[in-house]
């Protein structure tokens, strides 16, 4: 919080819930162009810049290959100022996704887990309602919930983490929000961890497994 929002000369800024201010919006785009520019060579972002002007915004090919980096980062700059707040974050999905192929792991797979952290920070600093949660925008109500999420969907265990990231990607998507089989991939999350508990492959109910474990004494 800011001097003048401390002591009541600036409001502070309300929680920005299906929403997105000019501060956040152009404090996003720096990130990205400061993530960019740790790349020594400039030639090294051309495939992530034709993924962005073809995949995303969905333009002529021909433009990307008749124009120069500087061209094209211009023409991408000018499209991202008009997105709506709710596009804003499919473009960055859309960037950390294509940052992630295996033509460009080489060059920002390293940097990305760190990209994440800083995104984070700027959507809490600008009282964002939403984080980056294992690669997917999700809603949020607290920074306990984020650090919760984000352990559970990393075990280490693949069955565990199938479900669980699986959860994680049916709740993110709002236009089609389907609790009960967001609940289901939690449950059998749930299930496979109770199996590794109980060193079985069986698959069972819930609470087959969870009387497993009871009659083990681990509860």
């Amino acid at each position: 919080m800011s001097f003048s929002e401390r002591y009541g000369y600036e409001p502070k800024k309300p929680l920005q819930f299906e929403s997105m201010d000019d501060d956040l919006k152009m404090t996003i785009h720096n990130v990205l162009v400061e993530f960019e520019k740790s790349i020594e060579d400039e030639d090294d972002i051309d495939s992530l810049y034709c993924k962005i002007w073809c995949g995303f915004y969905v333009q002529d090919v021909n433009v990307y290959y008749n124009s120069n980096y500087d061209q094209i980062r211009k023409l991408c700059y000018e499209k991202y100022n008009t997105l709506p707040w709710y596009r804003v974050y499919d473009f960055l999905e859309f960037y950390l996704n294509n940052v992630e192929l295996s033509e460009l792991t080489s060059m920002f797979g390293n940097n990305k887990t760190e990209l994440i952290k800083v995104l984070n920070t700027v959507f809490e600093i600008y009282n964002s309602a939403y984080r980056f949660i294992d690669n997917k925008i999700i809603p949020i109500t607290n920074q306990q919930e984020i650090d919760a999420i984000e352990e559970a969907a990393n075990t280490g265990k693949k069955a565990i983490d199938y479900h669980l990231k699986r959860a994680i990607e049916i709740f993110a998507n709002k236009e089609h929000r389907d609790y009960v089989n967001t609940v289901k991939e939690a449950i059998s999350a749930v299930e496979a961890t109770a199996r590794l508990i109980n060193n079985s492959k069986e698959t069972t109910t819930l609470g087959k497994a969870l009387d497993k474990l009871k009659k083990k004494g681990k509860h």
